[in-house]
Parts: C-alpha cells; sequence; structure tokens
C-alpha cells in the first residue's frame, strides 16, 4: 500500500479570532517591530507551519519549524494588525509597529 503524507497547513476560514482549535503557544514582543519569538508546548519532530496573515484574510508569511520556538522575521511587512496560527490553531493578534 502507499501511504501519503500531507504538509502541515494552517488555513484561515476568514479573519475569525476563534476558529480552530486552542493550539498552545505565543509569540512576543507583541506590538512587534522587525521580529517575534513564537514558542510552543510541542517538541520534537513534528513539523509545524506557522502563517501571518492581514486583516484580508490573505497569507503574508510562512514558515515551518521542527523546533519549540522560533524566530519569525517580520521586516518585509508593513505595519499594521495581523493574525498569526500555528498549524490549525486559534488565530491570535499580531501588532506590527516601526
Amino acid at each position: 500500500g502507499q501511504t501519503t503524507t500531507l504538509a502541515p497547513t494552517c488555513n484561515l476560514s476568514g479573519v475569525d479570532e476563534v476558529a480552530g482549535y486552542d493550539y498552545a503557544f505565543k509569540f512576543y514582543p507583541n506590538p512587534a517591530e522587525n521580529e517575534i519569538v513564537i514558542e510552543t508546548e510541542q517538541s520534537g519532530t513534528k513539523e509545524n507551519v506557522v502563517c501571518v496573515y492581514d486583516n484580508a484574510g490573505r497569507l503574508v508569511q510562512k514558515q515551518t519549524f521542527k523546533q519549540s520556538s522560533v524566530t519569525l522575521l517580520l521586516n518585509k511587512i508593513q505595519p499594521g494588525v495581523y493574525l498569526v496560527k500555528i498549524n490549525d490553531s486559534r488565530a491570535k493578534k499580531l501588532i506590527i509597529s516601526r
């Protein structure tokens, strides 16, 4: 038999902050300038995907990581309000100000 491996995704159905399951993660600083550190309660070899969406629900940044924390560079994103998701988590609000 064949085995199909699905890559992790983080879908945003609208910009609803309560959609998705409550995946335990945090990020700081918020408001941010050029980068944030994202920490998850998950460690090991599972691949995670962090996605940043603008207010219109457009994906503006995506990065995969396997460790329990990752630094996400935001220097190419315009200042404003964004939503951060890991996999299919609830979205959390991020403010970028410079």
